[in-house]
C-alpha cells in the first residue's frame, strides 16, 4: 500500500476527531452539542459550536448554546461575551436571559443583574421563574431577604416545580433555622432529579452546618459524587469534615479519590495543602500554596492558608504579608486575624498584635482563643493586670479548655483566693505539654509583686521553651524589677543568643547601655540586628530614637525615619512613626505631607488615615481631619477608638454637642470604656452640667464597683465644684480601693484647698511612710516643698525620686536649679543630664544655663541662653534670665537692650519691679 497515501489518511482521520467532522453541517453540530450540553460535557460542546460558528459566524442559536457550553465549564466572561452576541443577533430573551442572569451571579454582580434584568418579564412561564430565582438569588445576597422570598414565591407560582427555585427556598428557611422544612424542601428536589448533585449537596450542608450533624452529612455529599463523579464541592466537604473529626487517613483516601477525577484542579490542591500542613509535611504545604497563591494571588482562603504555612515554617515576614493581605481582601476573617496576631506575638510585636485583634476583641462575642492570644499579647507588653483579665473573659466562654482551665483558676484570684488559685496554676502548668498556664502563672505572679515567684515560674516556662527567646527575655524583666542589672543582662543576652533579631532584648540591654552612659555600646545592638535584616525597621525606629535621645538633631532623626520608610514602604509603623516625629517637632507641614504619601501607599491602613487626621488637625485643616476620622470610623465599624478620635477632634472645633454624640457611640459599641465616660464627664463639667456629670460617674461606679476610678472621678467632679468635703469623701474611697499615686496627690491638693493643712501635712507623710516607692507622690511632695522654700527638703525629696528612676528628667531639671539656688556642687551636670535624656527642650536648657553660671561657666550658660531665647522668642521668663546672664558677664549693653525690651512690654510681663530694679544698675 502506498505509504504517504496511508499517512494522509491517518491525519485526515486524527484532523476529523479533533475538530468533530467539520464536514458535518451547521445544524448537526448543533445537534451533536446539544446532546454534549445535556451530559455535562462542555468541552466536547465548545468544539462542536465553535466548528459550528465557522460555518454561520452570525448565528444566534449557535452564540447562545457556546455560551452556555463555555458557562458549564467556568469560563464565566466568555461565556457572557457570547451570549450578549447571541442577543444581539436577536436570539430570544426567553433562552438568553436566564444563563445571563446566572453569570451575572457567578461574577458577584448582584445588583447589576437587578437593575439590568430587575422589570424583565419574560412571557414563557419556566423562564420567567428561572429569572425570577436569580433575583430571589440576588436580593438574598445583598441582604434584602424580604424581596428574596418574594421573588421565590413569584417563580414558585410560575413553575411550582421549578428545582432551582425550591432549593432556594431551602437556603431562605435555613438561613432562618428552619432546617426541618429546609430539609423537606430539597428531599423533594432530590426525589424528582436525583441526578441533580446540587440538590444532594445542599441536603448535605443543611445538614452538616445547620443541624450540626457532619457525620451523618457524609453518605449525603456521597450521594453528590454519585450523581456526578467529578463534582467537587461535595469531595471538599467530606475531606473537610474528616480532617475536622481527626480522621486523617479518611481524609488522605478521599483526596486520592478526587486526585483521579480533578487531580490539576485547584481545589485538589489546596486541600493536599491543608492536609500537608496538618500532617507537618510543610515542605510539600509550601510548594503547594505558592502554585495556588500564584494562580490565584486574591482568593482570601488560598493567603490564609499560605499564611498558615509560613507561619508554622517560622517565615514571619512573609507570613505578615500574605495573611495582611487577606485581611485588607476580606477584613472578616478571624482565622487568618488570629494568625496574623499571633504572627506579631513571635516577632515580638504585641502591641501590632492587640491592634490586629481589636476588631474580634471589642466586637460582641469574641471567642476563647482570640482572647487566649491578646492575653499573651499584653503580657508580653507588661501589662499583666490587663491580661488576667482577658484570660478569665476567656474561662467563661469555654470552660473545658486547657486554656480556659487556667483562666477559671485567675477568677479565683479575682475572688481573693490566690492560693487555690496559685495551686490550681502550678497543677494545670505542670501537667500540661503547652505553656499558657505558664504564662497564666508568671502573670498573676508579677501582678501580685512576688517577683520570686514569678522567677520560679519562669523555671517551668524554660524547660518548655529551651530553644525560644522568651522565658529568658521575662527572667530579664523580674530581675531589672528586683534591681538585679547584672543577672538582666545575662538573661536579655541568652535571648539573644537564641534569636540574634528578638527585638525586646536587644532594645532592654540598649536602655541598660544608656543608663550606664554607653551610648554607642546600645546603638551597636541595633546595629548587629540591622546587619543581620536590612529591612529590620523595628530596629532602624530604635536607631532614630537612641539618636533623638543622645542629641541628633530633628532633621537627622527625620532622615532615619525616612530611611525606614523606603525601606519598608507597605510597612504602616515606619509611617506613622516619621509623621508622628514631624508632629512632635512642629513641622506640621512635613507631617501633613508625609501623611498624604503613607494614605496614597497604604489606603486601608486605619493607623495611617488616623496619623492623617491628627496631621490635618495641626494644620488647621479640621474639615478634612474629621472626614478622616470618619473613614477610620467606617473601617473599624466594631472599634470604639474612632469615635474617640472624632470626639477631640469636634471637640477642637468647639462642637460639644457632635462631640458627645461621637462619645456615645462609642459606649453603645464598648458600654464600660472609661476613656469615653472620662471625656462625657469632662464636656458636662465644661458645660457646668454637674447633674449629667454625676450621672455619668454613677453608670461607672455601677460598673465597676470594686475599682477605683468612679470614685476618684467623682472627686474630681465634686472638687470642680469646689465642694472640698464630699471631694475628699470621694478620693479616700478611690484610695480604699487602689493605692494610686495620683489619687493620692489629688487628695492631698483637695485637703490643702480646704483649709486643712495639718491634715493635709498628716496624709502626706503618712503616704510616703506606707509608699516610700511612689514616686509620683514624691516628686509632688518636692514640690510642694521647694514652694514652700525649703529646699533642704526639696533636695532630699528629689534625691529620692531620682534614685527610683535614674531618668526621671523634671526630678533632674528641679534637683539642679535647687543646687544651683542653695550654692551646692553637680548642679551643671545634673541640669546635661536632664537634657541628654529630652534634648532640645527650652524649659530644661534654660535650667542648665542658670546651674553653669552658678558654676561659673558664663561662656556656656549665655552660649545656652542665647539658643533658649531663639527658640522661644515670646518667653519673657527667658529673656529676663539672658539678661541677668549678660549682667554678670559685664556686658552691660546688650543687658540693657534686653531689659529695655521687657520694660515695653508694660503690664503684659509680670516681673516689671526687678526688670527695673535691674535697669538701676546698669
Amino acid at each position: 500500500m502506498n505509504r504517504t497515501f496511508i499517512a494522509t489518511a491517518a491525519a485526515l482521520v486524527a484532523c476529523l476527531a479533533l475538530l468533530g467532522c467539520s464536514g458535518d453541517s451547521e445544524k448537526e453540530l448543533v445537534a451533536a452539542a446539544r446532546t454534549a450540553l445535556e451530559k455535562k460535557d462542555s468541552k466536547t460542546a465548545i468544539i462542536q459550536l465553535k466548528n459550528a460558528l465557522q460555518k454561520n459566524p452570525q448565528s444566534g442559536e449557535v452564540r447562545f448554546l457556546l455560551g452556555k457550553a463555555l458557562m458549564q465549564s467556568g469560563d464565566v466572561g466568555s461565556a457572557m461575551l457570547e451570549l450578549g452576541k447571541a442577543r444581539d443577533l436577536r436570539f430570544p430573551d426567553e433562552q438568553v436571559l436566564p444563563v445571563l442572569a446566572h453569570g451575572l451571579l457567578l461574577q458577584g454582580q448582584e445588583k447589576k443583574l437587578i437593575d439590568l434584568y430587575g422589570k424583565v418579564a419574560l412571557t414563557e412561564p419556566r423562564a420567567a421563574a428561572d429569572l425570577a430565582t436569580s433575583m430571589g438569588t440576588a436580593h438574598a445576597r445583598l441582604g434584602n431577604l424580604t424581596q428574596s422570598k418574594a421573588s421565590i414565591e413569584t417563580a414558585l407560582r410560575l413553575a411550582p416545580d421549578f428545582n432551582p427555585a425550591r432549593m432556594m427556598q431551602a437556603r431562605i428557611k435555613a438561613s432562618a433555622g428552619e432546617f426541618p422544612a429546609a430539609v423537606a424542601l430539597i428531599d423533594q428536589v432530590n426525589a424528582s432529579e436525583p441526578g441533580n448533585p446540587e440538590g444532594w449537596q445542599l441536603k448535605g450542608d443543611i445538614t452538616a452546618f445547620g443541624l450540626a450533624d457532619p457525620k451523618a452529612a457524609l453518605p449525603i455529599y456521597e450521594k453528590a459524587i454519585e450523581a456526578r463523579k467529578v463534582y467537587l464541592p461535595a469531595y471538599s466537604n467530606i475531606i473537610l469534615i474528616l480532617i475536622h473529626q481527626g480522621d486523617v487517613e479518611g481524609a488522605k483516601a478521599k483526596l486520592k479519590q478526587m486526585a483521579t477525577v480533578a487531580g490539576a484542579h485547584p481545589q485538589t490542591r489546596y486541600l493536599e495543602a491543608q492536609i500537608a500542613l496538618l500532617t507537618r509535611d510543610l515542605k510539600r504545604a509550601r510548594e503547594l500554596t505558592q502554585q495556588l497563591v500564584k494562580a490565584a494571588p486574591s482568593n482570601v482562603k488560598v493567603l490564609q492558608l499560605s499564611g498558615a504555612v509560613e507561619y508554622q515554617l517560622g517565615a514571619l515576614l512573609q507570613a505578615e504579608t500574605v495573611l495582611a493581605k487577606a485581611l485588607q481582601l476580606e477584613p472578616d476573617l478571624p482565622v487568618a486575624r488570629r494568625l496574623l496576631a499571633q504572627t506579631y506575638l513571635r516577632s515580638a510585636q504585641p502591641g501590632r498584635a492587640l491592634t490586629v485583634l481589636a476588631p474580634q476583641i471589642e466586637g460582641n462575642n469574641p471567642d476563647a482563643e482570640t482572647l487566649a492570644i491578646a492575653a499573651e499579647a499584653m503580657l508580653q507588653n507588661g501589662n499583666t493586670e490587663q491580661a488576667e483579665v482577658l484570660f478569665s473573659r476567656a474561662a467563661r466562654i469555654n470552660p473545658n479548655d486547657t486554656k480556659v482551665r487556667t483562666a477559671l483558676a485567675l477568677t479565683q484570684m479575682a475572688k481573693g483566693n490566690p492560693e487555690a488559685a496559685f495551686a490550681s496554676l502550678q497543677s494545670i502548668a505542670a501537667t500540661d505539654n503547652g505553656n499558657f498556664a505558664d504564662l497564666a502563672l508568671i502573670s498573676a505572679r508579677l501582678r501580685r509583686r512576688d517577683l520570686d515567684g514569678a522567677l520560679k515560674a519562669i523555671d517551668g516556662l524554660e524547660k518548655k521553651m529551651a530553644d525560644k527567646p522568651l522565658p529568658p527575655n521575662i527572667r530579664g524583666r523580674v530581675q531589672l524589677a528586683k534591681g538585679d542589672v547584672a543577672g538582666a543582662r545575662v538573661s536579655f543576652e541568652r535571648a539573644l543568643s537564641i534569636d540574634p533579631v528578638y527585638f525586646p532584648a536587644a532594645a532592654s540591654l540598649a536602655s541598660l547601655d544608656l543608663a550606664d552612659k554607653k551610648p554607642d555600646a546600645a546603638k551597636s545592638r541595633f546595629d548587629a540586628m540591622i546587619k543581620a535584616d536590612p529591612r529590620n525597621y523595628r530596629a532602624l525606629l530604635a536607631l532614630a530614637e537612641l539618636r533623638g535621645r543622645t542629641g541628633g538633631s530633628a532633621a537627622e532623626v527625620g532622615a532615619l525615619l525616612t530611611e525606614a520608610v523606603k525601606l519598608n514602604p507597605t510597612e504602616a509603623d515606619p509611617r506613622v512613626v516619621l509623621i508622628r516625629h514631624h508632629l512632635a517637632t512642629k513641622n506640621n507641614k512635613a507631617a501633613l505631607t508625609a501623611a498624604q504619601e503613607a494614605v496614597a501607599a497604604l489606603p486601608d491602613n486605619p493607623e495611617v488615615v488616623d496619623s492623617l487626621g491628627e496631621a490635618q488637625i495641626k494644620t488647621g485643616d479640621t474639615q478634612q481631619a474629621l472626614a478622616s476620622f470618619k473613614k477610620v470610623a467606617t473601617m473599624l465599624p466594631n472599634s470604639p477608638q474612632p469615635q474617640l478620635r472624632l470626639a477631640e477632634a469636634y471637640m477642637v472645633v468647639g462642637d460639644s454637642k457632635a462631640a458627645a454624640q461621637s462619645l456615645r457611640r462609642a459606649l453603645d459599641i464598648a458600654p464600660n470604656l472609661l476613656a469615653a465616660q472620662r471625656a462625657l464627664i469632662g464636656l458636662a463639667l465644661r458645660s457646668k452640667d454637674i447633674a449629667e456629670a454625676m450621672s455619668v460617674v454613677r453608670q461607672i461606679q455601677k460598673q465597676r464597683p470594686q475599682e477605683a476610678a468612679g470614685f476618684a472621678l467623682e472627686g474630681e467632679v465634686e472638687a470642680n465644684r469646689k465642694n472640698w468635703p464630699a471631694a475628699a469623701t470621694a478620693y479616700r474611697a478611690a484610695l480604699q480601693r487602689s493605692k494610686n499615686g495620683d489619687t493620692a496627690i489629688k487628695l492631698h491638693s483637695t485637703l490643702q484647698q480646704a483649709g486643712q493643712r495639718a491634715e493635709a501635712t498628716k496624709f502626706a507623710d503618712e503616704w510616703l511612710k506606707a509608699n516610700p516607692r511612689d514616686t509620683a507622690f514624691l516628686f509632688y511632695a518636692a514640690g510642694l516643698a521647694a514652694q514652700d522654700k525649703n529646699l533642704l527638703l526639696a533636695e532630699q525629696r528629689y534625691r529620692n525620686v531620682i534614685d527610683q528612676q535614674p531618668d526621671h528628667v523634671m526630678a533632674l531639671n528641679n534637683l539642679a536649679w535647687i543646687l544651683a539656688k542653695s550654692g551646692k556642687p553637680g548642679a551643671a551636670a545634673l541640669a546635661e543630664r536632664a537634657n541628654a535624656i529630652a534634648p532640645d527642650q527650652p524649659a530644661l536648657m534654660d535650667t542648665w544655663a542658670i546651674t553653669l553660671a552658678a558654676e561659673k561657666q558664663l561662656p556656656r550658660a549665655l552660649e545656652m541662653q542665647r539658643k533658649v531665647v531663639a527658640a522661644v522668642p515670646d518667653n519673657y521668663a527667658y529673656r529676663l534670665t539672658l539678661a541677668r546672664l549678660l549682667i554678670q558677664s559685664g556686658d552691660s549693653a546688650a543687658a540693657k537692650t534686653e531689659l529695655e525690651r521687657l520694660a515695653r512690654l508694660g503690664n503684659k510681663f509680670s516681673a516689671q519691679d526687678e526688670v527695673a530694679a535691674l535697669l538701676k544698675t546698669l
